[in-house]
């Protein structure tokens, strides 16, 4: 909370040096409102009637479960459906985990009573399955325990590809012009590129410049964008591939981009001009601009 308070007073009521605006400390909001969480169900627990308390414990799974098919439908809303459809698994399994966490926690005053046998049981089970849980969290080819809300940020293996080759095969210096919804070229290929979406700059100085960009390579202004975050990215990836060849070399001159990535899907099936392609897999290839 005091790096926070840090954050708030001088990288954002008065300026005090870029490193402590890049630094992002606001991320460190999340354990503030854990803690938060934390201290109101403490009291919550403490304020409430017993009896009351086990029948909350008993309902509040059974709402859970019910609210995935109704996530699904899309009554809640469009978000909640994409991301419970793009995490059925976890969500569940999280959820009966939940169901029998909270039976558990009762398991003292039943098993004092001898009135149930699945909660002397539960009383071994349900920690060793958290355990089980939290190991497989730490498994990073483990898919099934994550979460992901899916946008079109080229993380497939053939864009991956491409940025591998770029670090091993182009010069250290050279820029790409690439689809402004990836994310991967800088990190992957450690290689510049003009501009893309996601890496927005930390400084109000360099945003006009970010936005110049983007608007330069997708010809059109960026509030023309649907407002979500992987709405936009699917906007973007098709407004990439829609513009002519031509328009994006132009642009790739203008930055100094010496490499230009492009999409075997494009509706635009020219290729640039005194290029040449260095490299292309199934789903990209790469342009080398340079005559």
């Amino acid at each position: 909370m005091l790096l926070l308070l840090i954050a708030f007073c001088f990288a954002g009521l008065i300026f005090v040096s870029e490193p402590l605006i890049q630094m992002s400390l606001f991320r460190f909001s999340v354990y503030p409102k854990l803690l938060s969480c934390i201290a109101v169900s403490g009291l919550l627990l403490q304020s409430t009637p017993a009896r009351v308390l086990r029948i909350t414990l008993l309902i509040a799974p059974l709402l859970l479960i019910a609210a995935i098919p109704l996530c699904l439908t899309g009554i809640l809303g469009p978000i909640a459906h994409t991301f419970t459809s793009a995490n059925l698994i976890p969500i569940t399994a999280t959820t009966l985990l939940l169901a029998g966490i909270l039976v558990a926690i009762q398991q003292p005053r039943l098993a004092v009573d001898r009135r149930s046998m699945f909660a002397s049981r539960a009383q071994t089970f349900l920690p060793l399955l958290t355990l089980l849980i939290a190991v497989s969290l730490q498994i990073p080819t483990c898919r099934i325990p994550g979460l992901n809300l899916s946008v079109q940020d080229h993380t497939d293996s053939d864009y991956l590809a491409l940025c591998h080759w770029s670090r091993d095969h182009t010069p250290i210096d050279a820029i790409f012009l690439v689809p402004p919804a990836e994310q991967h070229m800088r990190y992957q290929g450690q290689r510049a590129i003009v501009v893309n979406f996601k890496g927005v700059p930390q400084l109000g100085s360099e945003l006009g410049e970010w936005r110049d960009r983007l608007q330069a390579i997708i010809d059109m202004p960026l509030d023309r964008l649907p407002h979500r975050f992987d709405l936009i990215h699917a906007a973007l990836s098709r407004r990439y591939d829609e513009l002519s060849v031509m328009h994006l070399a132009a642009i790739a001159h203008r930055y100094q981009a010496r490499y230009l990535v492009l999409s075997k899907s494009r509706s635009d099936p020219a290729t640039p001009a005194n290029a040449r392609i260095v490299f292309e897999n199934p789903r990209y290839q790469l342009y080398d601009l340079t005559p």
